[in-house]
């Protein structure tokens, strides 16, 4: 009897312990929440080359959206909010489709994101995305977001509309200006204001867009942005420093570079 309640007690030992192990490597979905640099990439720390931008990936653990910059594209997808703890999908995520002069960490960062299904909090904060054996694939550090005020800031020159160049247009340079909440720019009639609201960490909206009243005889540039604007529902930084903006199907609707 002796023996049998000593055996009982050290298997229930091992199974408190087992859980109390489980419960502390435990990771909630709103512990991905923000945004996350990419560290690495099986095993091999990341190191932007030059004209590349930080690779980051972030996290909206209220909506379900991912978001970020794969060093040159803009990464756009989504995630089960209530995905068990410690696991989540990353298999359908994307990425706008521009031609960059460097496409290995962009394309190595992509296929390593496609073969997530898990991920734990290490010993020092950082994200450790796992596959399905478990093995790490990617590894990320939390970053502060970058404030959208400074990133719109200032005078644009639009240099694509529907991935179609403006530059050899009559009137071209047509610039964009963004000061506070309110946006302005010059097109191949009449001048174009509004108001811009940025209601997440990527997501931005034109509304109220006004114009001046000119009477053109072919104003092919002003008709085009008063029709996509109110379309725009993201934005992203791409590689150079230009800002792309992208409608509800992740198309690239209008660039703009400085």
């Amino acid at each position: 009897m002796n023996k049998l309640m000593t055996f009982l007690l050290g298997a229930a030992s091992v199974a408190a312990l087992a859980s109390c192990s489980s419960t502390k490597n435990a990771a909630n979905i709103s512990d991905l929440n923000g945004e996350w640099s990419i560290e690495a990439i099986n095993g091999k720390t990341v190191t932007p080359g030059t004209g590349q931008n930080e690779a980051f990936i972030g996290f909206n653990t209220a909506t379900g959206k991912v978001y970020g910059n794969a060093s040159c594209n803009s990464i756009i997808g989504g995630f089960d909010t209530n995905a068990k703890p410690g696991t989540i999908d990353l298999s359908k995520i994307g990425s706008t489709m521009m031609m960059c002069p460097d496409m290995d960490l962009e394309n190595a960062l992509l296929q390593a994101l496609s073969q997530v299904t898990g991920f734990e909090l290490t010993k020092n904060g950082d994200v450790s995305l796992t596959n399905a054996k478990g093995k790490e694939v990617v590894l990320l550090r939390h970053r502060e977001p970058a404030s959208t005020a400074d990133l719109f800031k200032g005078e644009w020159k639009i240099t694509e509309i529907n991935g179609e160049s403006t530059t050899a247009l009559e009137g071209a340079p047509f610039e964009f200006a963004f000061d506070g909440d309110s946006f302005s720019c010059t097109t191949d009639c009449n001048n174009l204001m509004g108001k811009f609201t940025v209601s997440a960490p990527d997501n931005v909206t034109f509304g109220n867009v006004a114009g001046t009243r000119m009477a053109c005889p072919d104003p092919k540039v002003e008709q085009a942005l008063i029709t996509i604007l109110p379309k725009v529902v993201s934005y992203g930084k791409l590689a150079g420093g230009g800002i792309g903006f992208y409608d509800a199907d992740n198309n690239m609707v209008l660039l703009l570079e400085q």
